[in-house]
């Protein structure tokens, strides 16, 4: 009797997985059938049934962070069963020429009631207007995310600045030259096994998340950056809380984005001529005593103004940049930028610094990374006080990123981000790292 119980028990696990599985399944095919334009130059897939399945798994594992006390819950910046919205297997969002900057994306009502309150409590939407008997219009009060539906259909827009896109939302409302993700040219790369995927064809980057991570790896086609191969990297102190190098000729980048650069007081022509295509950057863990003089006037007895000089002490970060150029490049950059910064020559070296202890130590062995950055963010936080670290970073611990020369002009690219709880999913950490 009992042995016939366990092979009864074992039956019904078994069928309600394969159930269970054939539905996933079953989502992941239809969700190929949603419309994108015929036009979209690219695609940025967001996996949500893999998202909830390794967050359901991760929430077993974790019951307290998720089924705790109030304190210890993560924050809900939305509930998807109250979006009014149909929410498929994975969510497309694209981007046309020449918005190439702007993110859209096209979703299904299924409550009209349902998501008109949401995105009026919900999401920070200024107003919305009636267009015609048919669609309604809502911006943001920065007009940075646009929002037209009808009862059928919700297409919005993300930029990172004020675009004009009414007439194409117009458009994806009314499913204007539209086709399915799986006729599209695009469908090989965008398939691809991870929870978020980016393509325009020619470049390709994919990310998961996992206990305390967000890792991201790609490959990139660019003419603007042209990266070493091999390089010795400059040997870092244990500690240090930033830092990192690029070896490579951005003349092409600087070029094309001269007017940024000179916005912020950077000369590009100087640049091209004296930079040798190699800088490093180390922002060490402790702090040092900078000491200033600060002239300031003021009217003695007989009304005569006068000079007065007093010294200011101040702690600061030491920090050192250097760049391989000639030394005639040090007469055009700025010697005070949040702090004060020394300078020297080095070989080919041009050295600045807030501290004095300028070292130029190499690695003996060769890396390939043309690029790497790392930032200690908790480290950061707990050496100053700088506000957008602790306004976007809250759970967020430190940031690897770097990146090897490949054939054809491409480069693979490679980050890792680790949040502050390693067992927590890191999905959970990024959105509790979001200002309210």
């Amino acid at each position: 009797m009992m042995k016939k119980r366990v092979l009864i028990g074992i039956a019904v696990v078994f069928i309600t997985g394969l159930i269970g599985y054939g539905y996933l399944a079953y989502r992941q095919k239809q969700s190929y059938r949603q419309y994108i334009p015929a036009n979209a130059s690219a695609l940025f897939r967001i996996n949500v049934d893999a998202l909830l399945q390794s967050i359901v798994w991760n929430a077993v594992s974790n019951p307290l962070y998720y089924f705790g006390s109030d304190k210890e819950k993560p924050k809900k910046p939305f509930e998807i069963n109250g979006l009014g919205l149909h929410i498929p297997a994975n969510v497309f969002f694209f981007s046309m020429e020449p918005y190439d900057a702007t993110l859209f994306s096209v979703f299904r009502i299924d409550d009209f009631e349902k998501f008109e309150h949401y995105i009026k409590h919900g999401l920070n939407i200024k107003s919305v207007n009636t267009m015609d008997s048919l669609t309604f219009q809502g911006n943001t009060a920065d007009e940075k995310l646009c929002l037209l539906y009808s009862k059928e259909y919700l297409a919005l827009s993300i930029s990172a600045s004020k675009v004009a896109t009414t007439t194409i939302l117009r458009s994806l409302v009314l499913q204007n030259n539209m086709i399915a993700v799986e006729q599209s040219h695009l469908l090989d790369a965008i398939k691809a096994n991870h929870e978020l995927v980016y393509t325009n064809g020619t470049n390709t980057v994919i990310a998961d998340f996992g206990p305390g991570t967000l890792s991201l790896k790609g490959q990139v086609k660019t003419n603007m950056i042209r990266g070493a191969e091999h390089i010795h990297p400059r040997r870092f102190t244990r500690n240090s809380l930033v830092k990192g190098w690029l070896a490579a000729d951005v003349g092409p980048l600087l070029t094309r984005q001269q007017k940024f650069f000179e916005k912020h007081r950077i000369p590009v022509d100087t640049l091209l001529h004296y930079y040798g295509g190699y800088v490093d950057l180390e922002w060490k863990k402790n702090l040092i005593l900078q000491q200033d003089t600060v002239i300031t006037y003021d009217y003695n007895e007989n009304f005569e103004k006068v000079e007065q000089k007093s010294i200011r002490k101040e702690r600061i970060p030491e920090i050192y940049l250097s760049f391989q150029a000639s030394p005639h490049l040090a007469n055009y950059l700025p010697k005070q930028l949040f702090y004060k910064f020394g300078h020297k020559s080095q070989g080919d070296r041009l050295l600045f610094g807030t501290g004095e202890n300028y070292q130029q130590n190499s690695l003996d062995g060769l890396s390939s990374n043309f690029f790497y950055f790392y930032i200690d963010i908790k480290g950061l936080k707990k050496q100053g006080n700088y506000p957008l670290l602790q306004q976007y970073s809250k759970q967020v611990e430190k940031i690897e990123l770097k990146s090897q020369k490949l054939a054809s002009q491409y480069m693979a690219v490679y980050g890792k981000l680790n949040f502050e709880n390693k067992s927590i999913h890191g999905l959970m950490q990024l959105l509790r790292s979001v200002p309210n």
